[in-house]
Parts: C-alpha cells; structure tokens; sequence
C-alpha cells in the first residue's frame, strides 16, 4: 500500500521536471510551481513554504520576471507575484 501524498510527490516532481525541460533551472522551476500554487504571494510567504533565503527567492524572481513568465504587482507596500 503506498503512503498517503506519494502520488502528490510524484506529481510535483513531474511537474518540475517538465518546467525544467523548458528551460527553467531547478529552482526556478521550485519557486515557480511555488508561486502558482499561493496563487498571489508575496516573497516572504515563497521563503517561509520553502525555507529557502529571501535573498535567493529575490533573485530567482528576478530572473523570472526578466524572461517575462511572472508579473509583479504591488499593494503598497508589498509587491506580490
């Protein structure tokens, strides 16, 4: 019997993968799927679900809203993605 959240592993995994294939490294592939899922987020709540630094979630974005895949928005004085 497999245990509970294997498939959603997988699943998550294969979705990366995928990501990775087009393109993305690895962790902007990770923060990406991360984004979509909060839906709305700002950089703190991405660093806080995936502990990783605020400093490397910063970069990341930055990396992806220079190829244009996110969107910045702002809610003085947050930005959100």
């Amino acid at each position: 019997m497999s245990r509970p959240g294997t498939s959603q592993k997988v699943e998550l995994e294969n979705q990366i993968n995928t990501l990775k294939k087009l393109g993305f490294s690895n962790d902007e592939a990770l923060v990406y799927h991360e984004i979509l899922s909060l839906k709305e987020c700002t950089v703190g709540e991405i660093s806080r679900s995936m502990n990783f630094s605020r400093a490397k979630i910063y970069g990341l974005i930055d990396n992806l809203l220079s190829e244009g895949i996110i969107v910045e928005g702002s809610k003085h004085p947050k930005s959100y993605y």
